[in-house]
């Protein structure tokens, strides 16, 4: 179910395109994102080789991908299954997918072609966020999920 303001958001015509670093791997976005969000938990910071992510979660009726992608799967803690997607060819993490709520899926923002208009609105697992890292963006922070 999607909150009055997402409703709002779904209704605006957009297009932006993206895809993994050596091309095979493209989509195309035909709606804005639900929201964006940076996420300090363990799995994205070893998925990343950073100390977070940033993600936008989009419907996953408004996402066309296509591609060579492979699959890496694990139990969330949820413990429903997380399916984090990647080109086969660059190895490129571009979507990620959470059995939890499968009419959503995650897209690395980065990987948009033009990845300027993005704003990330909070920070989720700050519970698992690197000691070193501070946060001085105002923004709101869930020590788990939202």
């Amino acid at each position: 179910m999607l909150r009055p303001l997402q409703r709002r958001i779904h209704t605006m015509e957009t297009h932006h395109e993206g895809g993994c670093l050596c091309g095979a791997v493209r989509y195309v976005l035909t709606a804005m994102s639900n929201f964006v969000y940076f996420c300090h938990c363990r799995d994205c910071q070893k998925e990343s080789g950073s100390p977070f992510v940033t993600d936008m979660e989009v419907d996953r009726t408004t996402l066309q991908i296509g591609g060579p992608l492979a699959r890496y799967t694990r139990t969330g803690e949820s413990g429903k299954l997380v399916h984090r997607n990647f080109c086969r060819l660059c190895g490129t993490t571009v979507m990620t997918e959470f059995d939890v709520d499968p009419a959503h899926v995650a897209i690395k923002a980065c990987s948009l072609d033009d990845a300027s208009w993005v704003k990330p609105d909070r920070h989720l697992y700050t519970s698992r966020m690197q000691p070193w890292l501070k946060l001085n963006d105002g923004l709101t922070t869930y020590e788990r999920d939202y």
